[in-house]
C-alpha cells in the first residue's frame, strides 16, 4: 500500500511539474498537502489546526486553478 501511494503522487507531482496550469507556488503548497495527508493516513501524524485549516482553500484553489485551464482549453478548440 505504501508502494501504490508513492508510485502515485510521484507521477501526480512528475506529470504536474512542468505544467503551465498551477503557478510553483500552488505547486508546491499543493505536494506539502499531499505530504501532511500521506503522514496523517500512514504515520497516524495528528495534522495542526492550522494545517486543517489551510488544506480545505488550498485543495479548492488547486481544482479551480486547474478546472479553469481545462475550460480554457476546451473553448480554445472550440473555436478552431
Amino acid at each position: 500500500e505504501e508502494l501504490a501511494k508513492n508510485n502515485v503522487d510521484k507521477q501526480l507531482f512528475a506529470a504536474l511539474k512542468d505544467s503551465k496550469d498551477i503557478s510553483p507556488d500552488l505547486f508546491n503548497e499543493t505536494r506539502r498537502l499531499f505530504e501532511t495527508a500521506d503522514f496523517v493516513k500512514f504515520a497516524k501524524h495528528a495534522a495542526s489546526d492550522e494545517e486543517n485549516a489551510n488544506a480545505l482553500p488550498l485543495a479548492v484553489r488547486f481544482v479551480t486553478s486547474t478546472y479553469q485551464t481545462e475550460l480554457e482549453e476546451e473553448q480554445h478548440k472550440d473555436v478552431l
